[in-house]
């Protein structure tokens, strides 16, 4: 079930960043979520590509960020990917997982990342992202 949760003033003190996390990983969720919730990022979480394409379709400009798993069931991560580009080319998406098939090339919008992603890899990512919002 997706989740919400508000906290304090974001990083650019006007708007708070809003990231979505797309993992079947209920423990990546979790302990993710909290780290950035706690460094005043706005974060909602569903486990599957289905659920994510909804909730960003019938709200296209609510997240400024999504960071999706490569592997789920059902969609994948680079499935998810251009159908969230469709309906709001302006995101910035992080894509992660244990192990890519080939090898992944960065652009502007879309970042990839080799789990386990350390904390502050992945909190400098988020700033810079959050900076050209």
């Amino acid at each position: 079930k997706p989740e919400d949760t508000a906290s304090h003033q974001a990083l650019d003190g006007e708007k708070q960043t809003r990231i979505l996390i797309v993992d079947d990983n209920r423990d990546i969720i979790l302990n993710i979520g909290s780290i950035l919730k706690r460094k005043g990022f706005l974060v909602s979480t569903c486990d599957n590509g289905q659920t994510a394409l909804g909730l960003i379709s019938s709200s296209p400009d609510k997240y400024n960020i999504i960071i999706t798993d490569e592997l789920m069931p059902g969609m994948s991560g680079s499935e998810l990917i251009p159908k969230i580009q469709k309906i709001t080319p302006s995101i910035n998406i992080i894509c992660w997982s244990g192990y890519f098939d080939k090898e992944k090339e960065d652009s502007e919008k879309i970042k990839y990342l080799q789990k386990p992603v350390s904390k502050e890899k992945l909190l400098n990512i988020l700033e810079g992202f959050a900076e050209k919002k």
